[in-house]
């Protein structure tokens, strides 16, 4: 690729693509145009076919019917490797990287520069540096193994190595999933400096806020189908939703204070402390975390990536060690050698934020993921009557509203969205007295967050205490009852969710020292 390419040059051009699974068209009679030197943006809800429009350009998939041309020229790739040597490399929102190799392995991996046959470590080097850099993360240690990264830190080693790869089109499907405000700031950036070089960006997101801020052009899917493409600023946020879901989305958060005025929840238990952390550490991550939750309240923890508020989630549930503190669970201490499934059986319940990794057993089935630790409930003398389980999971499917041909499906088969829709699933369906949710609406569209927020707080009506932990501010403004923000390790005082702005968030979640999150001062 050339600084002096024209953006006219470079288009990719789709015409009546079309792609059935069985009876299901996830694309039906597409056409589209994806120009250089603009980002696209292309929104729709799980399930609308925008991973099958990526995988088709990217070479994984064949439409049944239809053509790509690229600059003029018919484009029909044999794999996403070919697409790649033809200029369209893609970053997957599951992150596909060899997590026994360092970061400059990764990102080198299979464009390493040679001469007659030698590698050259110190082109290597230079040249991941450089990458990094064009995403503001030239700080990153380069012979850091990746499997020791967090999922923020894995996705810029990722889109870095799609820029390795001298690109032409860049799809990124939901690229910042994982990464802090910050981070998310620096790849936008990034994205600006790759369209004045030419560069034809698809910019996948379920965060219109972003689209907004990153978007020249903005097209929206439904159920297969282009329904509208155009300007970014023929566009305002409700006839953008509307085109999404098909209808109007009035309130996108629950009024916070319906427990009370339907009293689904006795007053004395709002009062009731249901969990509560003193002065708990771990390991490395947190250090000396305090804060209560009552039951009917949701509680927020906000924080950048790596800030400790993952390790304490993971510490509360046992799959880290607890160092030193104390967790008590209804007024009742919580032993720091208890085991996380009698931690699960005691009443605590996690979804966790790395949803292929540790959230969900890709392989099995969509029921199987859901009622796996509550199966005894569709049980007898030993013997799990699957009419009763399969019932359960249809339930399920219909109150999340996940796209699937039925629950007996493989999760591995599903979008991004909707295996997020199955975690929480299997989360609701324990039936826990903490939830503790670690970005509960990562990867998931509009008009399903309005339905998880409900339920969210339904678990809360009902006097469950639940814990939201979440990159995402207005979710947790407009979601939270209280809120603190993590920073190093350590919690801020404990406050009313009205008594916060998001410049008082960022002010602590990004400060130098941590003197004022002791003292608890925004």
């Amino acid at each position: 690729m050339t600084s002096e390419m024209q953006s006219v040059e470079l288009q990719l051009t789709l015409t009546d693509i079309t792609k059935h699974y069985g009876a299901t068209a996830a694309l039906s009679g597409f056409d589209l145009e994806i120009k250089g030197g603009e980002c696209l943006a292309i929104v729709g809800e799980n399930g609308a076919g925008k991973s099958t429009l990526l995988k088709i350009i990217s070479g994984q998939i064949r439409p049944d019917q239809g053509r790509l041309q690229f600059c003029g020229e018919p484009f029909r790739p044999n794999g996403p490797r070919e697409a790649l040597r033809q200029g369209v490399a893609i970053v997957h929102q599951e992150l596909c990287l060899a997590s026994h190799l360092s970061v400059e392995a990764n990102i080198m991996l299979g464009r390493e520069p040679n001469r007659l046959g030698w590698r050259s470590a110190r082109k290597c080097r230079a040249l991941a540096r450089n990458f990094l850099a064009q995403l503001d993360r030239s700080d990153l240690p380069l012979n850091t193994l990746v499997g020791e990264l967090s999922p923020g830190m894995k996705q810029i080693v990722e889109i870095a190595r799609a820029l390795a790869s001298d690109a032409r089109v860049l799809l990124l499907d939901e690229p910042t999933s994982s990464l802090s405000q910050a981070d998310t700031e620096r790849l936008f950036q990034a994205i600006e400096r790759l369209k004045k070089r030419g560069l034809a960006i698809v910019f996948i997101s379920h965060a219109l806020e972003e689209v907004d801020r990153v978007a020249d052009r903005i097209a929206v899917l439904r159920d297969g189908q282009l329904v509208r493409v155009a300007k970014k600023t023929e566009w305002d946020r409700n006839s953008l939703i509307s085109a999404m879901v098909g209808r109007s989305v009035e309130d996108l958060y629950p009024d916070r204070n319906r427990n009370l005025e339907s009293k689904l929840v006795d007053p004395s238990e709002l009062a009731r402390i249901v969990f509560e952390s003193d002065s708990v550490s771990g390991r490395m991550l947190p250090l000396d975390v305090s804060f209560k939750v009552s039951g009917g309240r949701i509680f927020g923890i906000a924080g950048l990536i790596g800030s400790g508020r993952t390790e304490l989630a993971r510490v509360i549930m046992g799959l880290d060690p607890q160092k030193s503190g104390q967790l008590k669970l209804s007024g009742k201490l919580i032993s720091d050698r208890a085991r996380t499934r009698d931690r699960m059986k005691s009443g605590l319940g996690l979804l966790s934020e790395d949803r292929a990794g540790e959230g969900l057993a890709l392989n099995r089935t969509v029921e199987e993921n859901m009622l796996y630790p509550t199966y005894a409930r569709s049980s007898r003398f030993g013997l799990i009557f699957q009419s009763k389980s399969r019932q359960r999971a249809e339930g399920w499917v219909k109150r999340l509203g996940i796209k699937c041909q039925s629950s007996q499906q493989t999760v591995r088969r599903l979008s991004g969205g909707n295996q997020q829709k199955v975690a929480l699933a299997r989360l609701f369906d324990q039936q826990g007295d903490v939830l503790i949710l670690d970005e509960p609406t990562r990867g998931v569209d509009v008009g399903a967050k309005v339905e998880i927020y409900r339920m969210i707080r339904q678990k809360a009506d009902e006097g469950r205490a639940v814990i939201v932990i979440s990159s995402y501010l207005p979710e947790l403004l407009g979601l939270c009852d209280d809120l603190a923000v993590m920073h190093n390790g350590k919690l801020s005082e404990t406050k009313p969710v009205e008594e916060w702005s998001q410049e008082q968030i960022m002010r602590i979640a990004t400060m130098a020292g941590s003197a004022s999150v002791e003292e608890g001062q925004p």
